[in-house]
């Protein structure tokens, strides 16, 4: 794997320009560097769900004239939690995941992201009862997302509810239409993720990567914590995966150079050692 084969299929998440960066001089950079994609993560100060038309109008500018196309979207999992027990926060999550699948249509992104939502730690519902929750509301998105032409994909967040790989694939079989996308260091901190990989297989349509320790949750610079690189590398081969990468990871520097950096560590021999 070269950086030049991996800048072809790998887009970077707008994610780490929040509070720091202009995403305008963000698209620009990471364009200059050679990649073709981003993805976006739909949260203030630079998306704005309550205005779409105003975000979508800036985001387009910013990628049009630069050449980029967005891979997926992602709504900011801080507040939306489809899994709740209050139903008016139900209620609001499903609107902002809508105002999502419209922002995407809008930016010509063929994806969404979505995440179940939290269960709570110290005297939590019956999980059943969460996941109809979340059935329910992703069954009105994925609907609402299909109408808008943008595919709804589940990803695995460790927030006790539908925490592993396995545990979406049961649930993309509950919902019609629903897809799903892993994040690399979202598993890390709660199974092997050589293993998910390969159980999710060709059902994969997207790939989130960043790292992190097992003793705290991160989305750091990929060789920065202690994900099992070559055993992601490895998983992936072995499936044949060949749908978008997205590194999702933070920097504390604006611009590419540290997305290219992450590339510098997949691309090299040792990341495919370390298994």
């Amino acid at each position: 794997m070269t950086i030049t084969l991996v800048l072809e299929r790998t887009s970077v998440s707008t994610y780490t320009t929040l509070w720091r960066e202009d995403v305008g001089a963000f698209c620009q950079a990471v364009a200059e560097a050679g990649f073709t994609s981003i993805e976006v993560l739909a949260a203030p100060p630079e998306v704005d769900l309550e205005d779409v038309a105003a975000a979508s109008g800036r985001l387009n500018r910013a990628v049009r004239s630069t050449g980029l196309t967005v891979t997926s979207v992602v709504p900011s999992g801080v507040d939306v939690n489809l899994a709740s027990v209050q139903a008016g926060v139900r209620a609001w999550s499903r609107e902002q995941f809508r105002r999502t699948a419209h922002l995407a249509a809008l930016l010509g992104a063929p994806a969404m992201v979505v995440h179940p939502g939290r269960r709570h730690p110290l005297r939590p519902p019956p999980v059943d009862v969460l996941v109809g929750h979340v059935r329910d509301g992703l069954t009105d998105v994925v609907d609402v997302a299909r109408r808008e032409g943008v595919q709804v994909l589940l990803e695995n967040v460790p927030t006790g509810l539908l925490d592993t790989g396995a545990e979406c694939l049961a649930l993309t079989d509950d919902v019609e239409g629903l897809g799903l996308v892993y994040d690399v260091a979202n598993g890390h901190m709660v199974e092997d993720v050589g293993v998910a990989l390969r159980l999710l297989g060709r059902r994969l349509q997207l790939v989130h990567l960043s790292d992190t320790r097992r003793d705290r949750w991160l989305h750091d610079p990929v060789g920065s914590g202690d994900v099992p690189w070559g055993a992601v590398l490895a998983a992936l081969d072995d499936v044949g995966y060949g749908g978008p990468l997205v590194l999702e990871t933070l920097h504390e520097q604006p611009g590419a150079t540290g997305f290219l950096r992450d590339l510098e560590h997949l691309s090299h021999p040792s990341a495919r050692a370390r298994a």
